[in-house]
């Protein structure tokens, strides 16, 4: 367990081959007094097509007082690795609050990757995950300044399609998640 009743039910709603690693990485960061927040685990396809949908809700989602501006987008994606419990999303926590913007994004990209998480912070976009030049590599290897840096996933060598596929075919165990 973590320092954070919140993280310690959403990281319980991860994948169970994965749950440890991510309350070790919390728990490490906890250490160098670097505390985050799981603000999203495991997601309902549901949840995932609402978060699809979202700039498109009539609401003023991040509070700037325009309704359904394009950088609302919260995922261009509809099959994501959060519907198998594979991913999740870590903000740090400063005072009780989320801290969005924050300069210790790559020290917690890091710490998730030592404990075998794919960063989204290593990201041009949510397109290019694995299409990144050597010098865009570069540059995001010493900056962190990525995509999706509150995103962590944890994919064993599937893609996206053939989880879903797994999924669907009923390759899970009795809890629902996918049998890697």
């Amino acid at each position: 367990m973590t320092w954070d009743p919140v993280t310690d039910k959403r990281i319980l709603s991860l994948h169970p081959k994965i749950r440890d690693n991510a309350f070790n990485a919390v728990n490490e960061l906890a250490i160098s007094d670097i505390y985050v927040r799981c603000t999203d685990g495991k997601r309902s396809i549901k949840y995932q097509e609402e978060l699809y949908n979202q700039p498109f809700d009539g609401r003023d989602n991040d509070h700037d007082g325009r309704i359904d501006e394009p950088d609302e987008k919260v995922t261009t994606v509809l099959i994501s690795p959060h519907l198998f419990g594979l991913a999740g999303d870590f903000v740090e926590i400063v005072n009780g609050r989320p801290m969005y913007v924050s300069n210790n994004y790559l020290r917690v990209g890091l710490i998730f990757e030592k404990h075998g998480f794919t960063w989204g912070g290593r990201w041009l976009s949510q397109h290019q995950r694995q299409y990144n030049t050597v010098s865009e590599q570069n540059y995001l290897k010493q900056t962190g300044q990525g995509w999706d840096r509150p995103h962590v996933e944890m994919l064993f060598g599937f893609s996206y399609k053939k989880l879903w596929e797994m999924q669907k075919s009923g390759n899970v165990d009795s809890n629902g998640y996918i049998i890697l």
